[in-house]
């Protein structure tokens, strides 16, 4: 085995997407390309409904991208490039942004004013507060009718809808924890009492969460969003592997990230196995993501320090010159079957026991992830494409041909101002300049959506694996890459042209 894998490695040695193509295989089952599911993990407890992922980039990926690669299935990475309060806060927003059980909702309490109350309300922009007692149970709900042309001095208990029943007024309908896990359920109870919003609470009556009608409707409009155990969307956050990463990996804790991204150039080194057991030490088993790698070997020493998740790519993205500063790097394809394949025929790894390999770079067409995914990727994680799109951060700005944003390299000069400006050094002009640059800033168009290119993506993976007689992504990873008639043809340079010039 050993030895078969070897020479079919061999084969593709130096070979990245566009040198290779695939050829249909069997019967195209689909009725429609929307009926292939693209089910697919970013690290061993992470799911996605579909394997697209927003780079942890300074100019690409805050919480407005997160949340609309989140919606559409996949997962958004939050940059490090600001301070650590200021990244956790991001993630705090793309985990409100679409609930089913918003949990620790905004509460006021009984003895409050409605002047107060109004506050709270415009400070978090909520049309509704739940309210409790002195001891944090559930007294009631106050909403925006309830305070309308009421005197601010008024007390907020006198305004509420009451958890018990009282002269004039109803008593509040809640559900418990059990029944909230039940959307079915909720509908129901939404439905009979003809109410918007359902405190939940435990069998002691302390608070638990809240549920909107709002947030059920949108559900039912992203049905391939891609929500954690309480319904909130799924996103990540990076550090690094010096300095703040500590600090900052316990700020995304406490906003719930679903993932931590431990991002450097190469992670296979000592420091960086330094800060994956002081991060253990500090944050138990928090799902962890190492990145980047280029070989078997470097994969294989991180993942005996129990990580759930590895990046591949040593320098394929747009705005990245390690290559050019460096001289080092793997092409993008042979990097992932050498990992992948390697793991098992050399180290003896079987497939389940492989942590999901996420392909970081070098993605401009759905071709490309179609071929990053059978050559063992279970995932892609995407900058240059999405660079200048609406949900991007970045003022825009107009020139001659049009309207332009920002996009620099992680490891630009640029970036590593902002890196250094966020972590606290009085000059953080001086410490970049001490570094040597492996990225260079540029300027792309502005797009439109994110979400037309992700729609865009989706059709392409979904109509290749199609073609190959496949109704899923994970039967289509089933198939063998190396078969000489049926997996990975290498181009010609004339095929090449015939194929991918456009």
């Amino acid at each position: 085995m050993n030895q078969e894998i070897s020479a079919y490695l061999a084969r593709f040695r130096g070979r990245t997407y566009r040198d290779i193509i695939l050829p249909p295989l069997g019967e195209n089952l689909a009725d429609s390309r929307d009926a292939i599911t693209l089910n697919t993990h970013f690290s061993t407890n992470v799911p996605l409904k579909q394997p697209l992922v927003s780079a942890n980039m300074l100019d690409v990926t805050e919480s407005k991208m997160a949340i609309a690669q989140s919606l559409e299935g996949g997962i958004g990475i939050i940059h490090r490039f600001c301070t650590p309060d200021r990244q956790a806060q991001e993630i705090g927003i793309t985990k409100r942004a679409h609930n089913y059980l918003i949990e620790n909702p905004y509460a006021v309490e009984a003895s409050a004013t409605i002047g107060e109350a109004k506050n709270m309300m415009s400070q978090h922009k909520v049309g509704s507060l739940v309210v409790k007692d002195s001891n944090g149970r559930l007294s009631g709900l106050l909403t925006q009718r309830d305070v309308r042309f009421v005197d601010e001095c008024e007390c907020v208990s006198f305004h509420m809808t009451p958890r018990k029943p009282v002269k004039g007024k109803r008593g509040l309908i809640a559900a418990t924890l059990e029944e909230a896990l039940s959307v079915k359920q909720v509908i129901e109870k939404l439905k009979q009492n003809k109410i918007k919003k359902l405190p939940v609470v435990d069998v002691h009556d302390n608070i638990v969460g809240l549920i909107s009608a709002k947030d059920i409707e949108r559900l039912q409009k992203y049905p391939l969003a891609n929500l954690d155990q309480r319904g909130n969307l799924v996103v990540g956050g990076t550090i690094g592997a010096v300095g703040d990463f500590i600090e900052r990996a316990q700020e995304l804790k406490k906003k719930n990230a679903d993932v931590i991204v431990m991002d450097v150039t190469s992670a296979n080194s000592t420091s960086v196995k330094n800060a994956i057991r002081s991060f253990r030490k500090q944050l138990g088993d928090y799902e962890l993501v190492i990145g980047n790698i280029g070989t078997a070997e470097q994969a294989v020493a991180l993942i005996r320090e129990g990580v759930q998740g590895l990046k591949i790519g040593i320098g394929p993205g747009g705005p990245c010159t390690t290559r050019i500063s460096t001289g080092i790097g793997v092409p993008q394809l042979f990097a992932i079957l050498e990992i992948y394949w390697n793991l098992i025929a050399k180290y003896c790894y079987k497939p389940e026991q492989i942590p999901p390999l996420c392909a970081d770079g070098n993605i401009r067409a759905g071709c490309d992830i179609t071929h990053a995914l059978l050559a063992g990727a279970s995932s892609v994680m995407i900058g240059t494409l999405f660079a200048g799109t609406e949900e991007t951060p970045g003022e825009s700005y107009e020139k001659p041909d049009g309207w332009h944003k920002r996009y620099a390299g992680m490891a630009s000069i640029e970036a590593a101002i902002e890196r250094f400006t966020a972590m606290g050094y009085e000059d953080p002009i001086t410490e970049a300049l001490k570094k040597a640059p492996e990225g260079i800033p540029l300027e792309v168009k502005i797009k439109g959506s994110a979400k037309t290119i992700i729609h865009t993506l989706l059709g392409g993976i979904r109509s290749g694996i199609s073609h190959r007689g496949a109704l899923s992504l994970a039967d289509f990873k089933k198939q063998n890459p190396f078969d000489e008639e049926t997996g990975f043809n290498i181009l010609s340079s004339a095929a090449q042209r015939e194929s991918y010039n456009r």
